[in-house]
């Protein structure tokens, strides 16, 4: 882990995504879209996921009404994304290898360690319980809460300003190119995090951020 840190040099905080990143679940929300577009006599296609990876659940909600003129409210469609996804956060998904341990290297070596999710807040906090792991965050902060999404910096900015800390203190872990490009544009320093969702752009992610991952072990 020292060796990981000396790579980059004057860093003082760590900002994370969730959803592909620490944990595995990229996958859960692609079935949990299967399930939901089924019962709406509708056909899922990959170029959906696409489209909706960088924004938040009141945004996707708002694409996916306009997109499909679906009867429910933004509203309704959150809330029944949220009741489809809640035992799984709650039961079944797991943390990227190494996570855990890598948490507690950044913090042995005062790293201030923030998670930047276009997840809910609910779900976010029901999985980092569940590990354990919620401790480790100094700084918790959802796109919904600050009404963007992953194309703007604001989420990665607020957090490394509640840190006292400029960009170029920072690490960023995202799995997503869009996060990625974004952090990396807003002059933060990037860490691709390999995700089996995000593959078609590994090639893309790795000539933009500073370092890429195939999981947290690689770290320590």
């Amino acid at each position: 882990m020292d060796e990981f840190l000396k790579r980059f040099k004057n860093v003082k905080g760590a900002i994370f995504d969730l959803d592909g990143t620490l944990i595995d679940s990229m996958n859960v929300w692609r079935d949990i879209d299967i399930d939901f577009f089924a019962k709406h006599g509708l056909v899922y296609e990959d170029s959906y996921q696409k489209a909706i990876g960088h924004k938040g659940l009141k945004e996707i909600a708002k694409y996916t009404k306009e997109t499909y003129s679906l009867e429910e409210s933004e509203e309704e469609i959150v809330s029944i994304w949220l009741d489809m996804a809640k035992d799984y956060y709650e039961n079944k998904i797991n943390l990227k290898p190494g996570v855990k341990d890598f948490l507690q290297y950044l913090k042995s070596n005062n790293i201030k360690i923030g998670l930047a999710t276009s997840n809910s807040l609910d779900l976010s906090m029901a999985v980092l319980k569940r590990h354990c792991i919620d401790s480790y965050f100094d700084k918790i902060l959802t796109v919904n809460e600050l009404k963007v999404d992953k194309s703007s910096p604001l989420i990665y900015l607020t957090i490394a300003s509640s840190f006292n800390l400029v960009p170029s203190e920072c690490l960023v872990f995202e799995d997503l190119l869009i996060g990625i490009k974004t952090a990396k544009e807003a002059g933060f320093i990037t860490i691709g995090v390999e995700d089996e969702c995000s593959l078609d752009k590994k090639k893309e992610i790795k000539n933009i951020a500073s370092c890429y991952i195939k999981d947290f072990f690689s770290c320590l």
